[in-house]
């Protein structure tokens, strides 16, 4: 048995050993070091899991990850007549709580103006001060009906639609594109899920710009192709026609894009 140096007097005698040392474990003023069950340094002390109050007043990223925090970005909702119908992308620093399974996770709160902030997570997780919410897909968004019924872009981008300044139509021959057609046109398109703004400009044009293919079936059962310059975050929808998808390139997917 090794010897222990206490806070008082050596014990001297050997079958004492045992209870004193128990004793003195209790006396000392340095930190015991028996270790418990769970592996932890007995007499270590947790620090506690950061809180909306400490994490939400901190602006800097770095300084919010020292504080045991997760800088993210919030989406903070536009409204109109009551309803969310686009976002602004805004830094926050939060609490964030340990991941509890690999469901993604949305949190919302809400705003002295009417309107509310929400995030999301690939995993869920707690937030503190934020609640769990809608899928953040469903939160906000505009009707294809009135995006298609735009015709120049002070007004499609005024409903918060992405306006197409010139945009490629494919020829359809037996349903495979075989060309575009020689005239652009502008058309006011439906931004899946919704347009997002950072420092008041849609993330659809931010980045690294390129055309890109899409394909769309319609109601009647025709299909067209557009050829957008956008980037690589833009998707869009129509509530009638139903499928909208990203072509890949033409030589990897020629039933898709055009040529």
């Amino acid at each position: 048995m090794h010897s222990r140096t206490f806070c008082g007097k050596r014990g001297t005698v050997r079958r004492l050993l045992t209870m004193l040392a128990v004793l003195a474990l209790g006396a000392c003023d340095h930190p015991r070091l028996a270790v418990q069950n769970d592996g932890q340094v007995d007499g270590q002390v947790d620090a506690e899991p950061p809180t909306a109050e400490t994490c939400e007043p901190i602006t800097d990223p770095a300084l919010c990850r020292a504080a045991g925090c997760t800088p993210a970005s919030a989406y903070r909702s536009i409204m109109e007549e009551g309803k969310c119908v686009a976002a602004t992308l805004r830094p926050v620093c939060i609490a964030v709580g340990e991941t509890s399974n690999n469901l993604i996770s949305t949190h919302c709160r809400e705003l002295e103006d009417g309107g509310f902030e929400f995030v999301w997570f690939g995993e869920a997780v707690p937030v503190d001060g934020w609640e769990y919410c809608d899928n953040w897909e469903e939160l906000c968004g505009v009707s294809s009906d009135v995006c298609e019924a735009q015709t120049d872009r002070a007004t499609c981008e005024a409903r918060y639609c992405h306006w197409a300044e010139a945009a490629r139509v494919g020829v359809i021959v037996d349903g495979l594109c075989v060309g575009w057609e020689t005239q652009t046109v502008g058309m006011c398109l439906t931004p899946r899920p919704f347009l997002t703004f950072n420092d008041g400009v849609s993330t659809f044009a931010t980045g690294d710009l390129e055309e890109r293919a899409f394909s769309m079936g319609s109601s009647g059962g025709a299909r067209r192709v557009l050829g957008l310059m956008v980037n690589a975050a833009a998707s869009f929808g129509s509530d009638d026609s139903g499928v909208w998808r990203r072509c890949r390139a033409y030589d990897e997917e020629p039933t898709c894009g055009c040529p």
